[in-house]
């Protein structure tokens, strides 16, 4: 659905202003949009996803860990698919107020992408290099979303999530460099351009939620403080948005691409928005392996196939 055709549906959660300050800059920060047992139950069952990491000596298709990981030291980097490794998290992906904020901004029949947890760790927690994620899942429309949850405070100097208003509705840059190779970023001489020099940083208390467009011009800096800063990223799309790529391995769910909110699509909608296309991710992982959660590590396998009329992969393994 484009903009106005989503601005005149009912609104479920947000305000009709905070919907048209999506579209106009391309993000809504709702500083301790969650709290209490909500935001509670997240913590409680990213602790054990923690307690789970002490079973695994090293990186794997669920952890990205630091050097020094061990089951008396913890130290995690990422954790993939988490939807599928705790209930809570499938709970409030699906159930929650999120999907009910994703019905706001892509429309009322929409789709789960993916769900994972970043930690950014304390004084070891890079930067993100400036990026959009179109270009990474190009799909038939830009009806895509990222929403991320604070599930601890997060301040300014731990390195939170940096957006720069109005770029969504710039160019999608090129993320391969200059030899062709799939970088995952903007090229250097094109920040100023995507408008870097105007980012603003959103930190926020726990229970926190920034949301963001598919093209928006997005990266964050280094954690500078001593505390870990997990957050969590769910990813969204309109339902009639289908993507032209495999899912990567290490993003691919059984939930991946189900329908969250209404209903499947009949028929994709068609949106020109000129990307080149990215590497195929059925062969090689999505994440550049300079960032901070790269790793490279593959997970279950993932059927290159088309999406079902209802929004659920038909898998052909």
């Amino acid at each position: 659905m484009l903009p106005e055709s989503v601005l005149a549906c009912p609104a479920r959660v947000l305000a009709q202003a905070q919907r048209v300050q999506f579209f106009r800059d391309g993000f809504v920060r709702l500083p301790g949009f969650f709290a209490g047992p909500a935001i509670a139950r997240l913590q409680g069952a990213l602790g054990e996803l923690i307690e789970l990491s002490r079973e695994r000596p090293g990186n794997d298709e669920d952890y990205t860990v630091a050097p020094g990981h061990a089951a008396a030291n913890p130290r995690l980097v990422t954790v993939r698919r988490v939807q599928d490794m705790h209930p809570a998290f499938w709970e409030f992906a699906a159930r929650s107020k999120l999907a009910d904020l994703a019905a706001d901004l892509v429309g009322p029949d929409v789709k789960f992408r993916e769900a994972y947890i970043n930690f950014k760790r304390a004084r070891e927690g890079e930067a993100v290099s400036w990026h959009q994620d179109f270009p990474f899942f190009p799909m038939t429309n830009r009806a895509m979303i990222t929403a991320l949850v604070h599930l601890d405070d997060v301040s300014e100097d731990m390195g939170p999530i940096a957006v720069v208003p109005g770029a969504h509705r710039g160019p999608v840059f090129d993320h391969y460099d200059g030899a062709g190779v799939w970088s995952g970023r903007i090229a250097e001489c094109d920040e100023a351009l995507a408008g870097v020099p105007r980012a603003l940083a959103q930190p926020g208390p726990a229970g926190t939620v920034v949301i963001f467009d598919s093209c928006m011009v997005h990266g964050s800096a280094p954690n500078k403080t001593a505390r870990n800063r997990p957050v969590l990223i769910v990813g969204y799309a309109a339902a009639d948005a289908f993507a032209y790529t495999a899912t990567p391995p290490s993003m691919y769910s059984r939930r991946t691409w189900q329908i969250v909110r209404g209903r499947g699509a009949a028929q994709a909608h068609f949106e020109a928005v000129p990307c080149r296309v990215p590497p195929d991710w059925s062969k090689q992982d999505y994440v550049p392996p300079d960032w901070p959660e790269g790793s490279n590590v593959l997970g279950p396998k993932s059927p290159t196939t088309e999406m079902g009329a209802q929004g659920i992969r038909k898998d052909k393994l």
